[in-house]
């Protein structure tokens, strides 16, 4: 993976370590031992987006049996979830590993819906209440 970094075009597996400093800044260490300031600001080919948990470094097929549970309230007002499988997960630039769904064939990221309680492993199914538990 590839991003541009002012000038120059960077390998992200070269860099050993990111801090976001005041200012808007980025305190980049490479492999060689060589650490570079960024200006967020003064330096068109760096964005936010490059510094936060949505940036993608790579997608990875889930072969395990994991489910995204979400919760939602049955018409008693009673606690109910309902699960999906998750296919991939992404590894993102800040290191998070994100669990993605798939709708229509687009992939998105789950974790920002409002009901999403998180990724489990089929054996930890149990736990969650179904409608027809």
């Amino acid at each position: 993976m590839f991003f541009d970094l002012k000038d120059a075009t960077v390998n992200v597996n070269n860099i050993t370590e990111v801090k976001i400093s005041g200012n808007n800044t980025l305190d980049i260490t490479f492999g060689d031992g060589k650490a570079r300031v960024y200006r967020a600001n003064g330096d068109a080919h760096i964005t936010m987006r490059q510094m936060t948990n949505d940036y993608i470094v790579q997608v990875i097929p889930c072969h395990a049996p994991v489910f995204n549970v979400y919760e939602e309230s049955n018409e008693n007002g009673k606690r109910i979830y309902f699960h999906e499988r998750v296919n991939f997960f992404a590894l993102c630039i800040d290191g998070t590993v994100r669990s993605l769904s798939n709708s229509d064939g687009f992939y998105d990221f789950v974790d920002g819906a409002k009901n999403f309680v998180g990724f489990f492993d089929e054996d930890m199914l149990g736990g969650f209440p179904t409608q027809a538990s």
